[in-house]
């Protein structure tokens, strides 16, 4: 009921304004200028305009009265505010000079009036002849309560694209466990070649110490050959178990090992 009530109200109020502004034209008409601007002046006092076009028609209409009536201040008054919410308003082809010159005159002493909405409401960025007297959200209201500016809320801002996933280069050639398994293997056997090389020198020192053929000297560089390959072989087998440990310590780091509870025991699990 309440709804249909304030609808009838709003109906009826638009009727009277078209009411009014018919009167207004029909005193125009009979050249009674002075009493067609008193309703429309009327009108604009009423701060029941909802949408600045029609607001900046209405001070249009009041300007041209105001300017047959010789009225050149008021005239400009009307006509700037009426430019101010809509720059591209023109007089009609043939309209008396006695129009055109305060009309123009407020074009070019004018400037539109801007606004923008965000997100928090209206925010004004020009008002040179102060029309904004206050705002409400999106809306903007000049001292009678009519609506000079209606904007809407501003989209909000997309989302940050999702930051690109970097693929993982993993560890460099020497941290990999697998360089460590191969460094392993290759010393591995670079030792067993020495270790037969050793044994092949202690076998020629043992064949030829028994049969008494040969010399010291000859003795000493067969002990010294065996001597140099001993010393290779321990230093690749070294190495080799130097690589295999780290290869395991690198297995781990790089890869979870995980642990597996049993009913008596604990362990890790690993595949390779």
């Amino acid at each position: 009921m309440l709804l249909a009530l304030s609808t009838g109200a709003a109906r009826a109020d638009d009727d009277t304004k078209r009411d009014d502004l018919a009167e207004a034209i029909r005193l125009e008409s009979a050249l009674e200028y002075d009493q067609a601007l008193v309703i429309v002046e009327r009108l604009i006092a009423a701060g029941t305009t909802t949408e600045p076009a029609r607001l900046a028609e209405l001070h249009l209409y009041a300007g041209r009265l105001a300017a047959g009536l010789d009225r050149a201040d008021a005239a400009r008054v009307h006509f700037a505010t009426a430019l101010a919410l809509n720059p591209q308003l023109a007089l009609p082809p043939g309209t008396s000079p006695k129009i055109t010159a305060p009309f123009e005159a407020a074009r070019a002493a004018t400037s539109p009036l801007r606004v923008h909405a965000t997100a928090a409401g209206a925010v004004i960025d020009a008002d040179a002849l102060g029309l904004v007297r206050r705002t409400d959200g999106f809306v903007a209201y000049d001292e009678h309560g009519n609506v000079v500016w209606r904007g809407t809320a501003p989209p909000p801002p997309s989302p940050p694209p999702p930051p690109r996933a970097t693929p993982d280069a993993g560890p460099g050639f020497a941290g990999r466990w697998t360089t460590w398994i191969g460094v392993a293997g290759g010393a591995m056997v670079v030792g067993g070649l020495c270790a037969w090389r050793f044994q092949v020198a202690q076998d020629d020192w043992d064949r030829f110490s028994q049969d008494g053929m040969h010399d010291f000297t000859q003795l000493r560089a067969i002990e010294d050959r065996g001597n140099r390959w001993g010393v290779a072989t321990e230093v690749g087998l070294g190495v080799a178990a130097a690589a295999t440990v780290t290869a395991a310590i690198l297995y781990v780091v790089h890869r979870p090992v995980p642990i597996v509870v049993g009913d008596h025991a604990v362990g890790v699990a690993g595949r390779f």
